[in-house]
């Protein structure tokens, strides 16, 4: 039914990870093929890295375009934020992506512990490089109940618990290696 009621010439199927089900989305894709609809969705770039085969299924149902949450290009950072994203794999993960005619909207998080305000232009620079059709970048945010949250707060380095402050648009905490104004 979902299918019946896509209009326009570009579908947004808001899912944090579509790919969170493989089967469903193997299941999605063939249901939209014959539709030849053009479509994105977030995926997981770990999935996608481990799982080459799926990229063919996606590209063959539609999806044109995929938002992944690569966060850094660093690999210390990604480490000390517990991603099991591979920043040396995100190259070929690209490139493989990029073969089946599929874009990348690519997110990350600035302000990790272990990146100083020039990371900024270095990734910009890169996403560049590697043909990204886009990119966004939040404000890393240590919301209550993390692991993150509870280290700033004992490092006293939570700069307000004002919970309307915590949507990845402000610093609450203050920076290791930039200033809160950087």
């Amino acid at each position: 039914k979902l299918v019946d009621q896509m209009a326009g010439p570009m579908v947004m199927f808001w899912d944090d990870d579509l790919l969170s089900d493989p089967s469903y989305t193997r299941e999605l894709c063939l249901a939209l093929k014959p539709l030849k609809r053009k479509w994105m969705s977030q995926m997981s770039a770990t999935y996608v890295a481990n799982h080459p085969d799926m990229l063919k299924i996606l590209a063959e149902g539609g999806c044109s375009a995929m938002f992944m949450g690569l966060e850094s290009i660093n690999q210390d950072s990604l480490k000390s934020v517990n991603k099991q994203n591979s920043a040396k794999s995100y190259e070929e993960l690209i490139r493989r992506v990029h073969d089946y005619g599929i874009d990348i909207h690519a997110g990350f998080i600035c302000g990790l512990d272990h990146e100083d305000v020039y990371q900024f232009e270095r990734t910009a620079e890169w996403a560049t490089r590697m043909g990204l059709c886009g990119a966004i970048w939040r404000i890393l945010t240590p919301y209550p109940g993390t692991k993150l949250f509870d280290e700033l707060k004992a490092a006293g380095r939570l700069l307000t618990t004002d919970w309307t402050y915590y949507g990845g648009e402000h610093v609450v905490y203050r920076p290791a290696k930039m200033t809160v104004e950087e």
